[in-house]
């Protein structure tokens, strides 16, 4: 198949399909290392001259953090404009929290810094489900970094654990304005259904007028926050939180982004490499990603070969049953209980490893009948956390090294079509049905980009090894029986 059939192919398994940017292969760069995203945020923020956009599902309250708000600063006193969107639980998760250390940014007139609550979330469950637990019906899970016109797209988050420890996959997209208007204006649209943050007036929440603020004055018990000196408050966004806002989102996407196949397809035609940017919101009736996905299953041959790794083994059944099916070899690569980013943790969270433990057992038993095409692998190395996710075909398997974040395939023989998917989503059950996820899917038949591709994807570390039966009994991993049967 060539480049224009893939594309046809993707963008007509789609019911609401997106555009087809092109994309200039010389102006694409890849990051390696943890510390490679921090000091590349910190070098578009403070080289920007017109627009900052920042969504992630946080930032967190650590030093780094802080060296990141400050730049911010800087960049708002040069008069840039700035737009930073986060999700509404994780972000005013405690005390000290991401609203906290943002709230001085919004004194500056050209700052918005808003947190996209999901439709999800009745008023009901906002009354009873408590910090941590809420964060279960949805979030806003996008991970998109944008200066002027140069855009970063990677699934990690805005933390100091991202800034170090944690590798996922960073792609900078250098003078692509095309591609970086669409996610612009997506983080925009998003943020104008979003509460916004600003310095409180008064310092209590339920002085503020809005029915639905109110819902979230009574959930936060009329707290007065703090953070050193400064008081934060969340205002509603114009309009009601309910359906019109959720159908003005569903419209305005694709009246502002749809094209039409035909234009697409032509606005891309002397290109060597072209991108599909696509969205993932069950609640809106998106599932742009997962159509796409499942559409590359069906370009697998014999001969393919397929990685998927991700750091949260909790795959929806229509996606084991695409690999089990799938005539190509798979290797499904994820974290072991200890390399769990959620290892160790307290509470509730100290179950979460034994829990995709117990599912990835369920998977392992279903593989049983592909006849050893489908393999699994564990990952664990000392002083690292896994937080990598990929589903990449290629000709020949290599399990020399761990496959980050995305999807990478390469179709045909000669001069093959290298296929990559770029973004947030886990390919989790809440990726697919409850997340707000924004991925990027290249397509491209330049050489130099598709060994650029295919060297990403790898990361060197050590897996721990082949998964076996034998594997969920050992000492530490084997799961309570009430945990257990909380997975199921």
């Amino acid at each position: 198949m060539n480049l224009r059939e893939v594309v046809t192919k993707v963008l007509g398994s789609m019911k609401s399909p997106g555009p087809c940017i092109p994309l200039s292969s010389k102006k694409i760069r890849f990051l390696y290392q943890p510390c490679q995203f921090f000091e590349t945020l910190r070098k578009g923020i403070q080289n920007s001259k017109r627009r900052i956009t920042l969504a992630s599902l946080y930032l967190g309250d650590g030093p780094m953090e802080t060296i990141l708000v400050t730049d911010l600063c800087n960049a708002a006193r040069r008069g840039i404009k700035i737009n930073v969107l986060l999700d509404f639980f994780r972000g005013t998760r405690g005390l000290v929290n991401s609203a906290s250390l943002l709230a001085p940014l919004t004194a500056f007139q050209k700052v918005n810094v808003r947190f996209f609550r999901t439709p999800e979330m009745s008023t009901t469950l906002m009354k009873l489900l408590p910090f941590r637990v809420n964060e279960v019906i949805g979030l806003q899970h996008m991970k998109i970094y944008s200066f002027d016109d140069d855009l970063l797209l990677t699934g990690a988050n805005l933390s100091q654990s991202y800034f170090t420890a944690r590798k996922d996959r960073y792609i900078l997209f250098v003078k692509h304005p095309q591609l970086n208007n669409f996610y612009t204006e997506l983080v925009e649209l998003v943020m104008s259904i979003s509460f916004r943050l600003s310095i409180a007036r008064c310092g209590f929440l339920s002085t503020v007028p809005g029915k639905y603020f109110l819902r979230a004055a009574t959930y936060y018990r009329h707290g007065n926050y703090t953070a050193g000196l400064v008081k934060w408050e969340l205002l509603p966004p114009q309009g009601s939180l309910g359906g019109s806002s959720v159908l003005s989102l569903h419209i305005h996407y694709f009246v502002i982004h749809q094209k039409s196949l035909e234009h697409s397809l032509e606005s891309c035609k002397d290109s060597d490499s072209v991108a599909l940017p696509l969205l993932q919101t069950k609640a809106l009736g998106i599932s742009q990603d997962y159509e796409a996905l499942t559409t590359m299953f069906s370009l697998l041959s014999p001969y393919s070969s397929v990685v998927l790794s991700t750091a949260y083994f909790n795959l929806p059944e229509e996606l084991q049953t695409l690999l089990i099916r799938s005539p190509a070899c798979t290797a499904v690569v994820t974290a072991a209980p200890q390399a769990n980013s959620f290892h160790e943790s307290g509470g509730l969270s100290s179950w979460i490893p034994l829990i995709y433990s117990s599912l990835l057992k369920g998977f392992y038993q279903k593989t049983l009948t592909s006849c050893g095409r489908v393999k699994l692998y564990e990952y664990f190395a000392e002083k690292t956390t896994f937080h990598c996710k990929v589903l990449q075909n290629s000709a020949f398997l290599l399990l020399v090294n761990i496959p980050a974040k995305g999807f990478w395939a390469e179709l045909g023989s000669g001069n093959p079509i290298a296929i990559s998917f770029i973004g947030s989503s886990n390919y989790g059950h809440r990726s697919i049905h409850r997340d707000l996820e924004a991925q990027l899917l290249m397509i491209t038949k330049n050489p130099k980009l598709q060994r650029s591709l295919k060297k990403v994807p790898f990361f060197p570390v050590r897996v721990r090894g082949f998964v076996s039966v034998n594997c969920f009994y050992c000492a530490g991993e084997k799961t309570p029986f009430p945990k257990y049967h909380a997975s199921r």
